[in-house]
């Protein structure tokens, strides 16, 4: 969803390239730190990096070059977290930025999120899907009440464009994120299966931790989605007043 919402973003502009280099020169060292910083993590050879540059070939801002054993298990894991870090990183990035520059706002998101994490350990599919549809309602009122919270507002919604429209992921992003799924499904399964049979308790504290996991991710991204799509709608603002405009103006 982000990703459809940034391009939906740059095509109500007509693909300015201007408005992306700008959001860019924030956003773009973001989402190459957070490839880098995965790498660390797991193992991965950093090669060469470039946090940004204004590239008029392939429209490339910035790229993460890294190579790993493939016969260490840990870093071919690592594939998954390297090629979805910027969606993972940059959301929580927001969730921290609503915190320090927007303390109202951010009491009432952060209760969602935490009510979001105890709902997930008895809920049905069904019921958390419905309260993650209502959480999304909420934050978007939270997002309108934070104009009253002064000049910080504005420096976190122009912070925020930044980081949100550039955590859209690239072909190669994906390529490498969907290399390690099925063995990063496969090792999930047999530590269920290991837990559940052998450690009822261990087991009873890894699905506890899975959902807080879980669910703060499905909250910070669901922070992240909720302003691009608040973008999408400001572009789409934009262009149908600038049309009024014009259509008044050769009157």
């Amino acid at each position: 969803m982000i990703s459809i919402m940034n391009r939906l973003f740059y095509k109500l502009l007509n693909g300015n390239k201007t408005v992306c280099y700008v959001t860019g020169f924030l956003g773009t060292p973001v989402h190459e730190l957070s490839h880098a910083l995965m790498c660390l993590i797991f193992m991965h050879k950093i090669e060469g990096i470039k946090l940004f540059q204004i590239d008029s070939e392939n429209g490339v801002l910035g790229y993460v070059n890294h190579s790993y054993n493939k016969k260490n298990l840990w870093a071919v894991i690592g594939n998954y977290f390297i090629g979805v870090a910027p969606i993972f990183c940059g959301s929580i990035l927001v969730y921290f930025l609503v915190r320090y520059l927007l303390p109202q706002s951010y009491e009432e998101i952060n209760v969602y999120i935490q009510d979001f994490m105890i709902l997930l350990e008895t809920a049905s599919f069904a019921d958390s899907f419905s309260y993650l549809v209502a959480m999304s309602a909420g934050i978007v009122k939270s997002m309108l009440t934070g104009i009253s919270e002064g000049g910080y507002w504005w420096l976190f919604m122009i912070l925020v464009m930044c980081l949100a429209l550039h955590m859209n992921l690239s072909e190669e992003d994906m390529k490498c994120a969907v290399s390690s799924v099925a063995l990063i499904i496969v090792i999930l399964i047999i530590v269920n299966l290991v837990l559940g049979f052998a450690a009822q308790s261990a087991y009873s504290s890894y699905v506890l931790w899975m959902n807080a996991a879980g669910g703060f991710l499905a909250g910070t991204m669901t922070l992240s989605i909720m302003y691009s799509i608040a973008y999408v709608l400001m572009a789409l603002s934009i262009k149908v007043g600038a049309a009024i405009v014009g259509k008044f103006a050769k009157k």
